[in-house]
């Protein structure tokens, strides 16, 4: 739809209606790039497994060539028997470049507390060069994503701090380390628990 201007679903009614449909709906000229990226209620970094729960906070991009579609929002209880598609974001632009950089962009802006999210995953995938250069196969993300990309015990630590300053603290940011008594639970056995209990689960303001 972004690349023809066309409306899928109003063509769908006018062919039920009985209507034939014009040369330039059948063969519409092409402009521009679009990506889309759908927004699912998994764990990248368990597998893609899926999540549920509660949804917290709820902020979705918009803005000039950017598109969300969505059927949830703040509150809404996702049950365990649940498509988990989430909202798909969509943006469009002159070219593939300009197309991925209105992505990251749009991807930047989005929040979603509560649960684990494909968020994080896309946002690392946009920064790729095989996929930003549009070179990627079907065996891309089993390569090279793997388990996902693990933080150093000190990044996972200043992760922590930053989230749950901002939980408790009121948008507080804490700019020193949290010191061993004062982290999260369980981050001095793996650094990267707490990082994945707290950032992946909780909407940081920017």
């Amino acid at each position: 739809e972004l690349v023809t201007g066309l409306d899928l679903v109003a063509c769908q009614l006018r062919i039920a209606a009985g209507e034939v449909l014009p040369p330039e709906i059948m063969d519409p000229g092409l402009r521009g790039h679009a990506i889309e990226v759908r927004v699912y209620a998994e764990d990248p970094w368990n597998g893609f497994g899926p999540t549920a729960g509660r949804i917290g906070a709820w902020r979705m991009p918009d803005g000039p060539g950017v598109r969300v579609d969505a059927g949830v929002e703040a509150g809404y209880e996702l049950p365990t028997a649940y498509d988990p598609l989430l909202a798909k974001i969509m943006v469009h632009a002159a070219d593939r470049d300009a197309s991925v950089a209105r992505l990251r962009r749009a991807l930047d802006e989005t929040g979603i507390g509560g649960m684990a999210t494909t968020l994080g995953f896309h946002r690392w995938l946009v920064d790729q060069p095989t996929f930003t250069e549009g070179g990627y196969d079907t065996d891309f993300v089993t390569d090279a994503w793997a388990g996902g990309p693990s933080l150093t015990a000190d990044d996972a630590t200043l992760a922590a701090a930053v989230v749950t300053a901002t939980r408790l603290g009121g948008g507080h940011r804490r700019r020193d380390p949290l010191p061993p008594d004062e982290a999260p639970e369980g981050w001095a056995a793996d650094g990267e628990r707490a990082w994945s209990r707290l950032a992946r689960t909780e909407a940081v303001e920017p």
